[in-house]
């Protein structure tokens, strides 16, 4: 079957198209001998181009390894021409310490050239020339910062879009067919819990993504199996990509993780000896490589018989040798070669002599984990997380991830902006190259991150909870894993540093606040002569005006990307095409039994956000009394603030101008009609654009909309019926209190704007305003502005591609319930219904709406 459902040009914009292209022309005309690609993103995307034929096959018979070979084996670099490669190189010093390495066993320097995707134009200045003064460097695309990590994001998305692992540290197997196409052998297994990761890339790929953690049986299983109890120094899970296919068919990858938490070099040297091959790796003892060479060896080599274990305990008759090609990468010709054949012939219970069962839990004082205690990024995120509910996975994960911030902040930028001011040569300057790359090995291991936020998260399964957090920022891109060894105190473990491949999960939050900043250029608050306020926003026009932002960056498919802290939650469609939520999330496993157009769950726990709230709470607006009407002021400074702290990667120099442009348009028609009086007119213009321009918004509309009369009729309606008698005004038992009465002027509202909805669609009032916008905008982006507005919209097609009704019954259902309601309404706070027995003066308009409905579709049932 093919693994490769699109071509991965397919997946990327022109731009991005024509950088890969170069890059597999600059690969494709190398003449070498050895490819030596740089882990691990690299890795997975040569690999990827190899296999869909934009790299050469003719290229596949040469050497193809990766930079963690250079551990073991190296002799058969002596002679050969080598390219070292390269996705995008920001800073250059983890390509320059892999050359020195080659020129430190004997390699030529001359024999050594570099090709890279792209190049960082912010941070890069490593002088690549040889003595001769020409450049060993061969790269055709040099952009901005944040393009840089827009393009690495792109494409970690394509690797999940295949279903392939972006972590390349373990073994890989053949994909295998489940068996009659059923998975219950993954779910519906005692030993393990599955847990689901898939993002967003995954489901549009078709791929199931997920981790299985084993129980205490399976463990103590495994261990006797291996002869050691290792339970508290490795951490054991598989990751499971399932790739379903139209035909039905359903393929299986599983990939066996075993990660060491922290060990020290004596328990590696005992561990090594008792499992290495019989003809011995090439591993020299007195480079200071040693115990990292062992400790990926070990990993791999327990993770094989993790696989071999796992397929006997369920019954699965799967291949259980791992590919070649991806133990190469790891080992090398030659100790690959030697390990792919200890594994083959090795039989599937390890050995008879048990291993000291008695290993002693390290005890570590590590000083970056108490550097980031002390530090704002730490009380942040526990202040942030202090009285969230606990099934909020968005403040968990944001939690969990400021480590890595912190990281990237104090530690990674000042690193960058040092070599960009100073530049280095590659090999001229390896010993200071060799001191700033320490970073990239080093960072936060599981223990660290668990005994960080024990307390804060212990009524999970912390290990799980975090585990399953960096499995999801690992195929992300956002965190990378590395080995650190402690020399020092003897001692390694695998731990996580940030990557560069995301702005960390905020970018939807900055690029609002930058378009807001460009809203604020165009419609000050403030006369800066006086400092009075001059006009601000109108309350109402500014929601709108955020709404259009939102709704015009879908169209266009750049804006707004659903991020959200990467767990396994959706955005609720009504609350974004409506009100443009930020953290408007419920768990998928959840989606069934929630109300789809209530904030709040079954629990009453709120799952919207609303923006206002987020930028008011956050003193990026505030709302002002002027005039009797309520006003919205954009506080410039406080935003500038945020973006210059926290903006990182998020908007690329594309991005920027379309956000730019967005507020352009806005601005411009908001000022025209503030300059002709008529501020009224914008507001339902406003209304009518963001609620009616096409059917799916004017669905979500109608229905949030009438979600409102539901609570109303439980909280409100029910308490009346209860104590109502006929003498009384059943009006006033609906408004006893504060709270009762906002929440039917909410229902008023309500059921009033909904009905000015279906006019508003029905008569094509959305096609008016977007053509006298356009009018108004003449020469100014009037174009763009069209065709934005009448696109078609397809991501909103696929929301209703597997939905139980189509989006116009839907609609049919929405609005009839919208009439049926308004009718219920009327008869409820009229008193000569209740007293009388005589129905409102517009309830038999509202029948005969309801029953226009009812004709239209068989979801509504016209005997109500």
């Amino acid at each position: 079957m093919n693994n490769y459902k699109s071509d991965i040009y397919d997946l990327l914009s022109a731009t991005e198209r024509i950088a890969v292209d170069q890059f597999c022309q600059n690969i494709n005309n190398s003449n070498v001998d050895v490819y030596i690609v740089m882990s691990h993103k690299a890795v997975q995307l040569f690999n990827v181009l190899l296999d869909q034929n934009h790299i050469s096959k003719e290229l596949s018979n040469r050497i193809i390894i990766s930079n963690q070979t250079l551990d073991y084996d190296q002799s058969y670099f002596l002679g050969k021409r080598i390219a070292v490669i390269d996705d995008i190189i920001i800073s250059g010093t983890t390509i320059s310490s892999t050359i020195n390495r080659l020129i430190s066993i004997g390699v030529s320097p001359d024999s050594i050239i570099v090709i890279a995707l792209a190049i960082d134009k912010k941070f890069f200045a490593m002088d690549f020339r040889k003595s001769d003064g020409n450049s060993i460097l061969y790269c055709n695309t040099q952009l901005d910062d944040p393009t840089c990590i827009e393009l690495s994001y792109k494409i970690s998305k394509v690797f999940s879009y295949y279903g392939l692992p972006y972590d390349v540290d373990f073994p890989e197997y053949d994909t295998f067919k489940a068996p009659d196409n059923d998975l219950s052998f993954l779910y519906n297994n005692m030993l393990w819990e599955a847990e689901i990761i898939s993002n967003k890339m995954h489901e549009d790929g078709g791929i199931d993504a997920f981790v299985l953690f084993p129980n205490q049986i399976f463990k103590n299983e495994f261990w006797n199996f291996i002869g050691n109890n290792l339970d508290d120094k490795v951490h054991i899970k598989l990751r499971v990509y399932v790739i379903n296919y139209k035909s039905g068919n359903k393929e299986c990858r599983i990939i066996p993780m075993c990660l060491f938490n922290e060990i020290s070099e004596e328990e590696l040297d005992e561990l090594y000896s008792f499992f290495s091959p019989i003809i011995p790796l090439h591993i020299n003892k007195n480079t200071s490589d040693y115990y990292v060479s062992i400790f990926r060896y070990l990993q791999f080599f327990l993770s094989h018989h993790l696989y071999s274990l796992f397929c006997n305990t369920i019954g699965l008759n799967s291949k259980y040798s791992p590919k070649l090609k991806s133990i190469e990468l790891l080992f090398g010709k030659v100790d690959g070669a030697i390990l792919k054949n200890t594994l083959c012939q090795m039989p599937h219970s390890i050995s008879e002599k048990p291993i000291r069962n008695n290993i002693k839990s390290l005890s570590v004082n590590r000083d970056c984990h108490s550097q980031f205690k002390e530090s704002s990024y730490y009380t942040d995120a526990i202040t942030n997380y202090i009285g969230v509910k606990k099934n909020n996975d968005y403040y968990l994960n944001k939690m969990i991830l400021s480590p890595f911030l912190w990281w990237y902040d104090s530690k990674e930028i000042p690193i960058r902006l040092d070599l960009k001011a100073t530049p280095t040569h590659y090999i001229n300057d390896i010993e200071k190259i060799k001191a700033l790359t320490k970073r990239l090995i080093s960072g936060f291991s599981l223990t660290e991150l668990n005994e960080l936020y024990y307390d804060t998260i212990k009524e999970y399964d912390a290990i799980v909870l975090i585990s399953l957090y960096l499995d999801r920022a690992i195929d992300e891109g956002i965190i990378v894993p590395t080995v650190y060894h402690n020399s020092q105190k003897k001692y390694l473990s695998r731990v996580y540093r940030h990557g560069e491949d995301l702005p960390f999960g905020i970018e939807d939050e900055c690029r609002l606040l930058l378009f807001l900043q460009k809203l604020n250029q165009r419609i000050p608050n403030i006369d800066y002569k006086t400092g009075l306020v001059s006009h601000g926003i109108a309350e109402i026009s500014f929601e709108k005006i955020i709404v259009m932002f939102y709704q015009m960056g879908l169209r266009k498919g750049n804006i707004f990307n659903r991020f959200l802290g990467f767990n396994n939650t959706r955005l609720i469609m009504p609350f974004l095409s409506l009100h443009g939520t930020v953290e408007g999330i419920i768990n998928s496993q959840d989606i069934k039994k929630a109300h789809i157009y209530s904030e709040k769950d079954k629990e009453g726990i709120p799952y919207i956000t609303w923006l206002s709230k987020w930028l008011i709470d956050n003193s990026f607006i505030s709302l002002e009394k002027y005039y009797n009407e309520k006003k919205v002021l954009i506080d410039s400074d406080e935003i500038s603030k945020y973006l210059n702290q926290n903006s990182r990667g998020c908007i690329s120099t594309d991005l920027e101008y379309d956000i730019e442009n967005i507020a352009s348009m806005i601005s411009e028609w908001y000022n025209n009609m503030i300059e002709k009086n008529q501020k009224r007119r914008f507001k339902e213009d406003a209304i009518a654009l963001t609620s009616c321009s096409d059917i799916f918004i004017y669905a979500s509309a109608i229905a949030t909309e009438i979600h409102y009369f539901s609570r109303f009729w439980k909280e409100q309606v029910e308490k009346a019926l209860s104590k109502y008698r006929k003498k009384n005004d059943f009006y006033k038992l609906l408004t006893e209190n504060d709270e009762d009465k906002k929440q039917t002027l909410k229902v008023v509202q309500g059921l009033n704007s909904g009905r000015n909805k279906v006019q508003w669609y029905n008569s094509d009032r959305a096609k008016r305003v977007v053509g006298s916008v356009r009018k108004i905008l003449a020469d100014k982006g009037a174009n763009i502005w069209y065709e934005i507005w009448n696109s078609v919209n397809t991501a909103r097609k696929s929301e209703f591609h597997s939905a139980p009704m189509s989006i116009e019954d839907a609609t049919h259902q929405a609005v009839g319930y919208l009439y049926f309601y308004s009718a219920c309404y009327d008869c409820i706070v009229d008193n000569d219904f209740w007293q009388k027995n005589e129905l409102p003066p517009k309830y038999n308009e509202y029948r005969t709406a309801y029953l226009e409905q009812c004709s239209l579709t068989s979801h509504l049932n016209p005997s109500l």
